[in-house]
């Protein structure tokens, strides 16, 4: 891979923007919580963990493996709360609020 830490600096400015525009736009601006950024931040890190458990690597340094570890422990561990807590809290769950929208059939919706 050519110029590995380039790509990392663009992938860790890219997060870290998503996240400021979410922090900004929730506590500055004072919109409600929007999912999107939430789910791409969730998606990245998901993405990341994954990627490092799935990508083959043909030479294994000590500490890849430590990593490769601490990642399927992490996901697992991420996993296991989400599961929960949808399990535990339902509410929390309520759907999309669908008005206003204009369709042939209200038994679609």
């Amino acid at each position: 891979m050519s110029c590995p830490w380039c790509r990392i600096l663009v992938v860790a400015v890219v997060a870290l923007t998503d996240f400021a525009v979410y922090i900004y736009d929730v506590h500055v601006v004072g919109h409600s919580a929007p999912v999107s950024y939430p789910a791409h931040i969730s998606g990245a890190i998901v993405g990341l963990l994954v990627g490092i458990v799935c990508l083959k690597n043909l030479r294994w340094e000590k500490y890849e493996r430590i990593i490769w570890i601490i990642s399927i422990l992490v996901f697992s561990v991420l996993m296991l709360i989400a599961i929960v807590f949808s399990i535990a809290v339902p509410e929390h769950f309520t759907g999309v609020a669908v008005s206003g929208i204009g369709c042939i059939s209200q038994e679609v919706l």
